[in-house]
C-alpha cells in the first residue's frame, strides 16, 4: 500500500464469500459479487479506502 489510508480486500472463503481487511482484519460477508461489485469503497471498520481486491478460488479457504 501506498498511503495509510488505503488497504487490500482478500477473498478469504470463496464458498462462503467471506472476505478480510488486511490492515484491521475486519471479516465482511457479502451474498454476492465482490466489494468492488457492491460498492464498498471503504472498510466499514477502519475506513480505508480499498484500492485491491483479491479473489480466493472456489474450494479455498484460509485455513488450507
Amino acid at each position: 500500500m501506498k498511503d495509510n489510508n488505503e488497504t487490500l480486500y482478500m477473498q478469504i472463503d470463496a464458498d462462503w464469500n467471506a472476505w478480510r481487511c488486511s490492515e484491521c482484519g475486519c471479516d465482511w460477508r457479502l451474498e454476492e459479487g465482490d466489494p468492488v461489485e457492491n460498492g464498498m469503497n471503504f472498510c466499514p471498520q477502519c475506513g480505508r479506502r480499498i484500492v485491491k481486491i483479491v479473489h480466493a478460488q472456489h474450494g479455498e479457504s484460509e485455513a488450507e
